[in-house]
């Protein structure tokens, strides 16, 4: 129950050395994040279906430029959108 209220600093870091992510869901934001970026792939179960899920679907990931990822990272991750959040909920709250 814990995890849905974080995110794993290893997302950021496997993208950011170019390399696409085979994550489970349901733990924060990690969902959102794959969804919306097409950065990996997030398994719903530990069942083989949901295996040879991210199996199959890892393989044509693997393939794009390594580049790509690292974007990813930085524009998920950065410490100018850190801030740019950490503002807007700020400014939400004193207002």
């Amino acid at each position: 129950y814990s995890k849905k209220g974080s995110s794993p600093t290893k997302l950021a870091e496997l993208l950011a050395c170019g390399v696409p992510v085979i994550a489970n869901g349901g733990v924060g934001d990690v969902d959102a994040i794959i969804s919306n970026t097409g950065a990996g792939i997030c398994i719903d179960g530990f069942s083989p279906a949901e295996y040879q899920k991210a199996i199959e679907g890892i393989d044509p990931l693997l393939q794009k430029d390594k580049y790509l990822y690292r974007k990813i990272a930085e524009d998920e991750f950065s410490l100018d959108r850190g801030i740019q959040s950490y503002r807007a909920i700020y400014n939400s709250v004193s207002k």
